[in-house]
């Protein structure tokens, strides 16, 4: 699904994709009904047997998409829960670096925050857009440089060193598996297994001998709005940095917002 679309409000999304299921549907069954049905010899005793295929069709197709559902829901309630890992392990290094000697840690404190400035300001809008912003290399890569020129005098130093070392290659790996995700979105395949298969469920839905169009229009369009309400789930659930449903930085912000300059860190008194 086109990202301007999915960056609509989330009702408004709502509203243009089941507008368009049922729209489509009804058109289909309106076609249906003026020059299939006509043509085909379908009496009121086959509803025993159509029903009994439509409702197998629409079980298979039930279970399918619900799998499939399900599956990009985990994966964006992963994504935010490392987001969220992220900004905790960068508001864990920067306390940390309180126990460095005042040049290492008024270096490190602001490097952590310039880092966590760009990740908002920077990465996140690159991210809705679906591109992998690069430039988040250069601030780790000083962070690393900070980190690896300190040398312990102490043992005390070593360990607390050592710790500062395990959490940054905490970062480096919560931040490529960040950036690994705005390109891991459903295939075309997957996408085209999802909409052909909500073709085939409301065509099924076609072939029965309903005396009233309206009835038959009205329940076709409830199983296309049905359809469409799915699809619009798994749409915005599989673009986990775009619209109303998007993984936040508000875990990152509350960073900021704990060390609003380099000389305080999170969580500490000002």
């Amino acid at each position: 699904m086109p990202t301007a679309l999915l960056s609509l409000p989330i009702w408004l999304l709502s509203a243009i994709v089941i507008s368009a299921f049922v729209a489509a549907a009804s058109a289909g069954l309106l076609a249906a009904r003026r020059w299939l049905l006509p043509r085909l010899e379908i009496g009121h005793g086959d509803a025993e047997f159509g029903g009994a295929m439509v409702q197998a069709i629409l079980v298979f197709y039930a279970l399918a998409i619900a799998l499939v559902a399900v599956s990009t829901w985990e994966e964006h309630s992963a994504l935010s829960d490392r987001t969220s890992h992220e900004a905790v392990t960068i508001a864990t290094l920067y306390r940390q670096s309180l126990l460095y000697p005042d040049d290492v840690r008024d270096e490190l404190q602001q490097e952590l925050v310039d880092y966590t400035r760009y990740i908002i300001d920077v990465s996140w809008p690159a991210q809705a857009r679906g591109d992998v912003p690069d430039g988040g290399a250069s601030l780790i890569t000083d962070i690393q440089a900070t980190l690896g020129s300190y040398e312990p005098t102490t043992a005390g130093m070593e360990a607390v060193h050592a710790q500062a070392l395990d959490t940054w290659r905490d970062l480096i790996e919560l931040r490529r598996l960040r950036l690994d995700a705005v390109g891991g979105h459903l295939s075309a395949a997957m996408w085209a297994f999802i909409l052909v298969g909500a073709a085939i469920a409301l065509g099924s839905s076609y072939l029965f001998v309903v005396a009233d169009t309206r009835v038959h229009l009205i329940l076709v369009g409830l199983l296309a709005t049905i359809i469409g309400m799915v699809v619009i789930l798994i749409a915005a659930y599989d673009s986990p940095f775009v619209g109303d449903l998007a993984v936040t930085t508000d875990s990152y912000q509350l960073v900021l917002d704990a060390a609003p300059s380099h000389q305080a860190g999170p969580g500490t008194d000002e």
